[in-house]
């Protein structure tokens, strides 16, 4: 391509410049989750929250017990940066991840995802991008530790 057509599309676009950042941002959005939707056979469940945790790890298990009162095993609150833009994801018509998209990960969410994993008997995965902001934030794929290892790269 000629150095004139070049400098005529990167004007057009530094003067549309918020146009185009909305217009990119929705089309890779929708471009990984298409193909986030496809390698992993999954489809958006209609559940979420308890129904769908419950529906995940088999059971209404509950975590402890103080002054005789049962606590159940619930989401992980949205109080820290790694659970943010949570999904729900079913194979086959059965609950068979979470995701989280954060833009941040930082070490007391770490912890309380661990935390989470560990009392549900799931585990996580880490992946450098997501649907929710491609090129901005992260995914967390939740998933049963009987399930095979999920792995979503896009490269």
């Amino acid at each position: 391509m000629s150095d004139e057509f070049n400098n005529e599309i990167s004007n057009l676009i530094k003067s549309n410049e918020d146009k185009f950042l909305s217009f990119t941002r929705q089309y890779l959005k929708k471009f990984y989750k298409d193909i986030f939707m496809k390698q992993q056979g999954v489809t958006p469940s209609s559940k979420n929250g308890p129904s769908f945790l419950k529906g995940l790890i088999g059971s209404d298990r509950y975590i402890g017990e103080k002054d005789g009162v049962k606590y159940k095993i619930c989401l992980p609150e949205f109080s820290t940066d790694v659970f943010d833009h949570v999904s729900f994801w079913n194979k086959d018509g059965k609950p068979y991840f979470i995701t989280y998209q954060p833009y941040h990960i930082r070490n007391d969410g770490m912890e309380k995802l661990q935390e989470f994993c560990n009392e549900c008997d799931l585990r996580f995965d880490i992946v450098p991008m997501s649907p929710h902001c491609p090129l901005a934030s992260n995914m967390i794929l939740i998933s049963r530790k009987s399930d095979p290892e999920t792995n979503f790269w896009i490269g």
